[in-house]
């Protein structure tokens, strides 16, 4: 994991994170960023997709037991032998599949992840040769002490 840029704000840091990809037919799960309550506003990643035949859509959790809470869901299948970009914003449009291979994803909810919190990028129907990489987050961090 690495820190690309932190900006300092008046009530909360932009902290942009680079977790390593996950081995290949699994997902990501990403811890939030320690000593900080943390708020994801923005995701990027890249999926490629092995000959397996699966209609793929990309989702993105917050990692609990037992329950996980689905934070953005792609409205696009990804097919098979296919590479996609995903980008998720909060307040971002419905994807339309105008423009693939660059897919829009609406994080229609933002909660706050406390420290021990994951989230995770999930893939339904993934298959074992399907590559998550190049992951980028952006989250905003406020100290516990505010």
């Amino acid at each position: 994991m690495s820190t690309l840029n932190v900006f300092d704000r008046d009530v909360f840091t932009v902290y942009i994170q680079e977790p390593s990809a996950p081995a290949a037919g699994a997902v990501a799960v990403i811890s939030s960023p320690n000593n900080q309550r943390a708020q994801l506003v923005g995701a990027a990643f890249r999926l490629v997709t092995d000959a397996n035949a699966a209609n793929r859509y990309a989702i993105i959790e917050r990692a609990e037991a037992p329950v996980n809470q689905r934070i953005g869901v792609s409205q696009i299948a990804h097919t098979a032998g296919t590479t996609a970009y995903y980008t998720a914003i909060v307040g971002a449009p419905p994807d339309t599949g105008t423009n693939p291979p660059l897919h829009m994803v609406p994080l229609i909810d933002s909660p706050l992840f406390f420290e021990g919190d994951a989230m995770r990028i999930n893939i339904y129907n993934i298959q074992a040769g399907d590559q998550i990489d190049q992951i980028i987050l952006t989250w905003h961090l406020w100290p516990y002490s505010q």
